[in-house]
């Protein structure tokens, strides 16, 4: 059984193994899966962290907490057309249940002509290599793995137990006003410390 869910590809991301992935660690984890190879190269990983920071980085603070990773996520996997159709297209041996770079970046270059891409090549190469670092096996992606990591992408119920823990964490930091009370302009001024004190 895979256990490759979000927050596993967040780990892997978030080389710095704090609460949020910033620009260098995103610059860290493109040049670790090989995209920073070849030429023009330095220009491709400043472009993966710039459109990174621009989708993910939803509140402007130069970092993409979990919440926001989780939320853009889904939005970021279906415009990449990251999913089991392009796995099928990519799998030459359907037996072995797994594709290769050799094999995964036609298929998404296939992918990205059909939908008008300005440099399929590039972003094939960029898309693949991300992808394996982040859910593959080596230079390898497992069938049963990016299944289980699209399971977890599409399941809304995950990102309902996320905002509970949320709303309970917040509870726990504040607990004086009630949760109606939080949502008053009364509760609200109760987080802000009294200027008398």
């Amino acid at each position: 059984m895979s256990n490759l869910n979000v927050a596993e590809v967040f780990r892997r991301i978030n080389g710095s193994n704090d609460s949020a992935i910033s620009g260098d660690d995103m610059k860290t984890f493109a040049e670790r899966a090989g995209v920073g190879r070849g030429a023009f190269g330095s220009i491709k990983v400043r472009t993966v962290v710039k459109e990174f920071l621009k989708n993910f980085d939803n509140n402007g603070t130069g970092d993409v907490d979990m919440v926001e990773f989780r939320r853009n996520i889904r939005k970021f996997t279906d415009m990449a057309g990251l999913d089991m159709g392009l796995f099928d297209a990519a799998d030459n041996n359907p037996r072995n249940g797994r594709a290769p770079y050799g094999e995964l970046k036609p298929a998404l270059e296939r992918r990205l002509e059909e939908d008008g891409a300005n440099d399929p090549n590039t972003y094939a190469d960029v898309g693949t290599k991300l992808a394996l670092a982040g859910g593959g096996r080596g230079e390898e992606i497992y069938r049963e793995d990016l299944q289980t990591l699209l399971d977890d992408i599409r399941n809304p119920a995950v990102i309902d137990q996320i905002r509970e823990k949320l709303w309970d964490l917040m509870n726990g930091l504040f607990p004086a006003p009630s949760r109606t009370a939080l949502c008053t302009e009364e509760g609200a001024g109760a987080l802000v410390p009294s200027s008398d004190g």
